[in-house]
């Protein structure tokens, strides 16, 4: 396969997580940028949420905190080892972070088998 197939191919992949390869690329992407940028410059929390803004408010008449909203901060702030602050940001950071660790490590592994193998 030419190198601009391969290219074409992967990025495919990586934007519709297709692949072990491209959802350990793209998580590991996002859990280095989120290690390098410093929680605090983020931006507020559920501060863009679509759902809190705009749907709950429709829905509901009021803005009631979406269960996704500082789910990016937790993570940011676990991986700069702040655990309290992270279970602050979002309670689900308990469930959320160790299913990425779970997907990254998973896909890791069948992707070193697919490679050994095809």
């Amino acid at each position: 396969m030419g190198i601009r197939k391969e290219l074409f191919s992967f990025t495919r992949d990586a934007i519709t997580l297709g692949s072990s390869r491209a959802r350990v690329v793209v998580f590991s992407f996002f859990l280095i940028i989120l290690t390098i940028l410093p929680t605090e410059k983020l931006g507020p929390v559920g501060g863009i949420c679509i759902f809190k803004n705009f749907i709950f408010p429709l829905l509901f008449g009021q803005r009631y905190n979406c269960p996704g909203c500082g789910i990016t901060h937790a993570v940011s702030a676990v991986m700069h080892g702040n655990m309290v602050d992270a279970y602050n940001y979002n309670k689900l950071i308990i469930v959320v972070f160790p299913l990425i660790v779970l997907i990254i490590s998973f896909d890791l592994i069948n992707w070193i088998k697919t490679r050994k193998t095809g």
